[in-house]
């Protein structure tokens, strides 16, 4: 059997903020739907409160 050596890929594990700048920041999109998401949600509350119960109580 033929001895297998490592070889140094220069692999460094990044933190998250080194991550962000690489793969180019958030996308501001997110907070966009975030925002609506809790307005809505805060605007009608019964309304979110019966489409969750219906979701969980189906078969």
């Amino acid at each position: 059997m033929k001895n297998l050596e490592l070889q140094n890929f220069s692999v460094v594990e990044m933190d998250t903020k080194e991550m962000c700048e690489q793969n180019g920041g958030i996308n501001p999109f997110l907070g966009f739907a975030v925002a609506y998401i809790l307005a809505e949600a805060a605007l009608n509350p019964r309304a979110h409160y019966k489409a969750f119960m219906e979701g969980w109580n189906s078969k």
